[in-house]
């Protein structure tokens, strides 16, 4: 598991803990020693707007419901959206970049999204880092 710096409040690294089996599959994936586990999908969006292509945001959890957990990050005009669940929806997979037949990569202007998700992040620092 690896831990990034953060800015919020509680001064917290931000940390992605998957459980240790997901944690192990998608190490193993990653190194070329197995596949992508059943229990993962991913998403892939080159963001043809200047402001997420000069952007970069660390790994975070966007969201979960119903054993369904959604993670990204963004990096200079890439977003990538990780979603773990005990169970996959049909939906998930069939747009995964990695699971699907056609190996979707999504297209897209990506600024509204890349806005949100930076105030977000401004709203967990503390008022003294903020940017004005």
């Amino acid at each position: 598991m690896h831990s990034w710096p953060s800015a919020s409040k509680d001064g917290k690294p931000i940390r992605i803990y998957l459980g240790k089996h997901n944690n192990e599959m998608l190490r193993r994936y990653l190194i070329g020693e197995g596949t992508i586990p059943s229990t993962m999908s991913i998403f892939f969006v080159v963001c043809t707007d200047a402001f997420s292509q000069g952007s970069f945001y660390l790994p975070s959890l966007g969201h979960k419901k119903d054993f369904t957990w959604h993670y990204g990050f963004a990096a200079c005009g890439y977003f990538f959206n990780l979603v773990v669940a005990k169970q996959l929806s049909v939906g998930n997979t069939a747009i995964c970049f990695l699971k699907s037949p056609e190996q979707w990569i999504w297209v897209r202007d990506c600024e509204a999204r890349a806005v949100e998700g930076f105030l977000a992040m401004m709203a967990k620092q503390p008022p003294d880092l903020r940017l004005r």
